[in-house]
């Protein structure tokens, strides 16, 4: 065996390392972001993303690429991931489970985007987010699909 048959970047060349196998979840929310011409006149667009971090030392399985997710977002205005099952019963963490080696154990992951709209119908929330599991700019992402107020 050679070093680079050891070298785990070189089968996932498009996921930032954070330590050797271990990768960054991270959540976009996109935004509706128009363009703006400043003074000088250069365009720039405002704000049309926010980016926070989940997840550190994770990883992901390829299967689960294009998979969704769900949240919800309560009266003290926490999101909470809807999560798989737990010792005691909650589904809902703020980010994903703790300590899990990979995206689908900390988040619980649907193959359909109804199926994970209908997973959190019958909780109490004020506002639920879709997600979709993607790979963009070196990280693993939920980019934000779909969001919708209680009805």
């Amino acid at each position: 065996m050679t070093d680079q048959s050891l070298d785990t970047t070189a089968a996932k060349p498009w996921l930032l390392q954070t330590r050797p196998g271990k990768y960054r979840l991270t959540k976009i929310e996109v935004r509706a972001g128009g363009k703006t011409t400043a003074p000088n006149g250069v365009e720039w667009k405002n704000s049309p993303e926010r980016r926070s971090i989940l997840q550190w030392e994770i990883d992901i399985r390829p299967e689960d690429l294009g998979k969704y997710a769900v949240s919800k977002i309560d009266d003290c205005d926490d999101e909470r991931f809807y999560t798989p099952l737990t010792p005691v019963d909650k589904q809902f963490w703020l980010n994903g489970l703790d300590d899990c080696e990979y995206v689908h154990q900390c988040i619980q992951l649907f193959d359909d985007p109804n199926d994970a709209k209908a997973a959190i119908q019958t909780w109490q929330r004020r506002f639920a987010r879709l997600y979709q599991l993607e790979i963009k700019e070196q990280e693993i992402q939920l980019v934000l699909v779909d969001e919708e107020a209680e009805s």
